[in-house]
């Protein structure tokens, strides 16, 4: 069901089906929670990650934050207790992260950002690697705070070698559709 589910995610991410697919994901978690099966929260989660995108792209943030937080909440149980979770926590950071940039606090989204890429560089995931030194890379060129025209620098050269080794990644991985984001 959790590869049903994902796949289901990225067609309607590649589509540009956002409202779509934040309706199809809140109906399965809706119906999910109406079962109340012994394996709820390991379904649930990931439902829960891809509602909280489509609501984080179609610009809900608050809503999209909310769904996250749950999805977190849902991995903290006892239920989950014992079981390999690292990999939902660092997409829940990933997408915490993508929000706190979007919404301007960089000051949040960086601790998010770095306490994902130290999950999904632990867990030897590529993807979400390249994924996250991208964003890093970006928020760093972007956001500056003060300090002397030497540390904007080192900023920069930093901000710099995250993106290309998220191209690096993407290349290696064979992903156009990323690379090209990543190049853009």
């Amino acid at each position: 069901i959790v590869q049903a589910a994902e796949s289901l995610g990225f067609f309607y991410e590649w589509r540009g089906r956002f409202q779509e697919g934040e309706r199809a994901f809140a109906q399965a978690a809706a119906s999910l929670g109406q079962a109340k099966q012994s394996t709820q929260s390991h379904v649930l989660v990931p439902l829960l990650i891809w509602q909280a995108k489509f609501r984080q792209v179609l610009g809900e943030y608050d809503a999209a934050k909310q769904l996250l937080h749950q999805a977190q909440a849902h991995l903290n149980t006892s239920e989950r207790m014992g079981h390999e979770t690292r990999a939902e926590h660092a997409v829940i950071l990933y997408r915490l992260g993508q929000i706190a940039n979007e919404g301007g606090e960089p000051q949040i989204a960086k601790p998010l950002y770095e306490q994902s890429l130290a999950l999904f560089q632990a867990l030897v995931d590529p993807h979400g690697e390249a994924g996250v030194l991208l964003d890093l890379g970006r928020l760093s060129r972007d956001y500056f705070v003060g300090g002397s025209p030497q540390q904007h620098w080192q900023q920069t050269v930093a901000a710099k070698a995250m993106s290309l080794a998220s191209v690096a990644i993407y290349r290696a991985m064979g992903d156009r559709a990323n690379l090209a984001r990543a190049l853009w």
